[in-house]
């Protein structure tokens, strides 16, 4: 999966109702409700553009919810969120009608956050330090190689905090069946937990590709924004 602020998006109003992943086969991330579409800032990440989600209730879901099912990955996204006040989710995947096994990949207040449930046992680990601010920018990397859990803020790899179950690298293909997968909510029987702030970039491996694809992944999502030493 490959989606950037400046490529593929389509605009309605002013407003995105598809952003088009580059890769193939690709896939769209859509919105048919007009109210519940974010809006595009022109130049919020040093003249490059975001995605802008209001953290009430916009959100962008796949059609194909389940496409992704590798047991190791990585999730690595551009963002600059408005707010910490809350957990918000940036990219998520679950069945649409409950909340049982799912993958989440969020902004835990003012913490990273990985959350996967596989026959209803949670595993979460938070990212504690360094602290993310709003109005702050970040590359930040979710990572599973198949038995554990990293992430990475600014290509820096982050001690985990456990808050629940172990860390066991659990990853999409072990949280069945999913059929909703959605970019700035986790939306299962009831929305909520809606992000609020900027992405300019999310991109997804499947398998893990390890550290040096990884690591050459977010030096170019860094050159083509023209940020340098996000931390």
């Amino acid at each position: 999966l490959y989606l950037r602020a400046d490529k593929g998006v389509v605009l309605v109003s002013d407003a995105a109702s598809d952003w088009v992943d580059r890769t193939t086969p690709s896939r769209t991330f859509s919105q048919g409700t007009a109210g519940q579409r974010p809006t595009v800032s022109p130049a919020i990440f040093r003249g490059k553009p975001g995605i802008k989600f209001d953290g009430v209730d916009d959100f962008l879901g796949a059609a194909d919810g389940a496409f992704l099912n590798g047991s190791s990955g990585s999730v690595i996204t551009l963002f600059r969120p408005t707010s910490t006040a809350a957990l918000m989710e940036l990219f998520s995947s679950r069945p649409s009608a409950d909340w049982v096994d799912r993958v989440e990949f969020g902004d835990g207040g003012t913490m990273l956050r990985i959350s996967v449930v596989v026959d209803g046992v949670t595993d979460t680990v938070d990212s504690p330090d360094p602290t993310i601010a709003a109005d702050s920018t970040y590359v930040a990397a979710y990572r599973s190689d198949g038995t554990a859990y990293y992430i990475y803020i600014g290509g820096q790899n982050q001690a985990l905090t456990l808050v629940a179950g172990a860390n066991s690298g659990d990853w999409f293909g072990d949280a069945v069946p999913r059929d909703d997968t959605i970019i700035g909510a986790n939306r299962g029987q009831t929305p909520g937990q809606y992000y609020a702030g900027y992405i300019g970039l999310l991109l997804v491996y499947e398998p893990d590709p390890g550290m040096g694809a990884r690591m050459r992944a977010l030096e170019r999502m860094i050159r083509q924004r023209g940020l340098r030493a996000l931390r």
